[in-house]
Parts: structure tokens; C-alpha cells; sequence
């Protein structure tokens, strides 16, 4: 199972070292349904996986989530995302606590909102059944798209979430 993880690892890489583009167009909208945001942009300057890397940890080192955020493998997102392999490449965190709390940045040429949005609805559902208090953090969630990347964050602080989102894409 380790060589797998392994394997999937270093096919990872070379897929998104050789997926990388950069847009020339930038284009934001923003739609609301609910009370989750979900905006889309065509960034000026290349969001890349080295940016997506950087954007994650900014977000874990500013003080958005109640409890610490750890690293998981990409494995684990993949499962709990029910991801094919479209998806080229995650940077994923988790709260290390019982709570919602996560980032995942996935990179796809086709945003998989179905996916997302079934995995949201799983998560209110559990999370309704133990911890409905934790519920209103999975209703508040951020979308962005930029390009092939797709940031989902659930979160405690949603307004320095989009300040900080706001420093990688204006």
C-alpha cells in the first residue's frame, strides 16, 4: 500500500509539473447560493502549484480555524472526495480535532463541483447527527476557482479567509 501512496505521489508531481499554464485572461464572478461564496477567477499572474502550496499555508498559519491543521496525504482526499483521475494534484489540511475544519486545493481541467458539493452535503449530514453546532462552518464555506485550481475552505474566521484569499488573487 506504501509503494501505491508512493507511486501516486511521484505520478502527481510529474503530472502537475507538466500541467502547469498560465492564463492571460482574468475574469472573477462571484455567485451566492445560500450563504456559501463561491467566486471564480482567471488570475493575471499563473496560480501554480507552488502558489497553491503557499496559499494553503498562509491560510493554516492565519488563525482562520479553531483547532490545529495537519497535512493529509492526497490519498485521503482523494477518498473523501470520491475523485477520479482528472484530478492532477491536492494540497489538502485537516483539523487534527473532531471539527470540520479543512483546506483542499484540487487541480482539474474540469471543475468538479458535483463531486464537492456531494461531499459538503455528506459532511452537514454527519456533522448534523454529533456536532450541529459545527454545521453552520460546512454552510459558510469557501469556493474559489482559479483556473484548473478549485479551493475549498471550511472554516471558523470566513472574513480573514477571504483577506487572505485576496492576497494571492487580488
Amino acid at each position: 500500500m506504501k509503494k501505491l501512496i508512493l507511486i501516486g505521489a511521484i505520478l502527481c508531481s510529474m503530472a502537475a509539473a507538466t500541467a502547469c499554464g498560465e492564463s492571460k485572461e482574468t475574469k472573477e464572478t462571484t455567485q451566492q447560493t445560500g450563504n456559501e461564496a463561491a467566486t471564480t477567477t482567471a488570475p493575471a499572474a499563473a496560480f501554480d502549484d507552488a502558489k497553491a502550496k503557499e496559499l494553503a499555508q498562509a491560510l493554516v498559519d492565519g488563525g482562520i480555524f479553531e483547532g490545529e491543521m495537519a497535512e493529509v496525504d492526497a490519498s485521503i482526499a482523494q477518498a473523501k472526495y470520491e475523485l477520479d483521475d482528472t484530478v492532477t494534484c491536492i494540497t489538502a489540511y485537516r483539523n487534527a480535532s473532531m471539527n470540520p475544519e479543512e483546506i483542499t486545493i484540487l487541480k482539474s481541467s474540469e471543475t468538479p463541483d458535483s463531486l464537492i458539493d456531494a461531499y459538503l452535503d455528506t459532511q452537514k449530514t454527519s456533522y448534523d447527527s454529533y456536532m450541529p453546532e459545527e454545521v453552520k462552518k460546512i454552510e459558510h464555506v469557501i469556493r474559489k476557482t482559479s483556473g484548473e485550481y478549485t479551493i475549498v475552505i471550511v472554516c471558523n474566521d470566513t472574513d480573514k479567509a477571504e483577506t487572505i484569499l485576496k492576497d494571492y488573487f487580488g
